[in-house]
């Protein structure tokens, strides 16, 4: 049951966060053609009447997703700031359901105190802030925070994976070794979307950041491709290692 409950809350904010980027993208009139939930071999698909004739599709491994929609973003409109909303949206469903979980999570908590109130507070304004000013954040902080997560990644967590068995797998373990009532369930949520966040931030293709990295380039008419190769590669490199070394 437990292993069950951990992976609907996978697969639940995988989807929160493509359908940030399927969400923003209709708001642009850039028509969806399907949301893909995990990857590998298809199992099924659902129908949304938020998206007419768009398939949600569910596949086999809870590990990642996309969406594919129809021809360019600046095909439909000439706006960068749009391709960069569009990027960063799925980020920003993360964070924002980050930050419900850490609400309910404080409401829930007896006696309230003054500290949790302030922090309460802090989180609506950072979620209002976030909200408001979405596009600013994705066009000039979101790579900035993506290189920070990837040189921590590499540092901390690659480089030091092969002399310590503890580490980041080992909390997110302990995490899900405790998960026995709606406050577990709710940290666990609330984890898995920070990481899901952050993790997309890193200025890597295919991820989100390495997304807004290009729409720069573009803007900029600094030809791309290299970096959307050899970032591709690079991030490549990070999955196979850490798949195996790990």
């Amino acid at each position: 049951m437990k292993l069950i409950i951990i992976i609907l809350i996978i697969i639940f904010s995988i989807a929160v966060h493509e359908f940030g980027h399927a969400f923003k993208a209709k708001k642009y009139n850039i028509k969806v053609i399907n949301i893909n939930i995990g990857i590998g071999p298809k199992l099924f698909s659902l129908w949304w009447k938020k998206f007419p004739g768009t398939p949600i599709i569910i596949r086999l491994l809870p590990f990642g997703g996309w969406i594919s929609h129809e021809g360019n973003v600046r095909a439909h409109n000439e706006s960068f700031r749009n391709e960069i909303s569009i990027s960063g949206a799925g980020i920003t469903f993360n964070l924002l359901l980050a930050m419900f979980c850490c609400v309910l999570l404080i409401i829930f908590n007896k006696p309230i105190t003054t500290n949790m109130i302030i922090l309460l507070l802090i989180i609506i304004v950072g979620g209002f802030l976030l909200i408001r000013f979405e596009t600013f954040f994705h066009m000039y902080l979101t790579p900035v925070i993506g290189l920070i997560v990837l040189f921590f990644l590499i540092r901390f967590y690659i480089i030091d994976i092969s002399s310590s068995e503890d580490g980041f797998g080992s909390e997110i373990k302990s995490i899900t070794g405790n998960i026995k009532s709606i406050q577990d369930i709710l940290i666990f949520t609330l984890v898995i979307n920070l990481i899901l966040g952050l993790f997309n931030m890193i200025v890597l293709m295919p991820l989100d950041g390495g997304r807004i990295i290009s729409a720069w380039l573009k803007k900029k008419n600094i030809p791309h491709n290299a970096y959307v190769k050899y970032s591709s590669i690079i991030f490549l490199i990070i999955i196979i290692y850490d798949w195996f070394f790990s």
